[in-house]
């Protein structure tokens, strides 16, 4: 008996594994952030222990808290200006622009696999 030859997938069933994978890209993200942020929240705090002030709190602004530790104000500008240029739509660290780079690879390959599919129903 010949062998069975492999059902060619669908564009929507491509779509659907690329949104999820997507989709767990993006949570694996989150929750790798949330550890980062977790772990630098750890280490600030210790830092703090070493200039603690009863009147501060660890709810202050996290600017203020930095600045207690003391980083200075022009790093402090250069940060914000990296996480302004995030929020804005204009990536500048080279991991979002890879980032950016295999979102952009993964469409044209989709759409690459899209055209090859048509043809060969036609």
């Amino acid at each position: 008996m010949p062998a069975k030859k492999p059902e060619t997938p669908t564009k929507e069933q491509i779509e659907a594994e690329l949104k999820d994978s997507e989709f767990d890209n993006a949570l694996g993200g989150i929750r790798e952030a949330l550890l980062q942020f977790e772990e630098f929240e750890s280490f600030l705090k210790v830092l703090e222990q070493k200039v603690w002030q009863p009147h501060w709190s660890h709810d202050d602004p996290l600017l203020d808290r930095l600045t207690r530790v003391g980083v200075s104000r022009d790093e402090l500008r250069k940060v914000a200006e990296r996480i302004d240029g995030m929020w804005i739509d204009n990536p500048t660290a080279a991991d979002i622009q890879k980032q950016l780079g295999r979102d952009a690879a993964r469409k044209s390959a989709l759409e690459q696999l899209a055209k090859l599919l048509a043809s060969r129903r036609r």
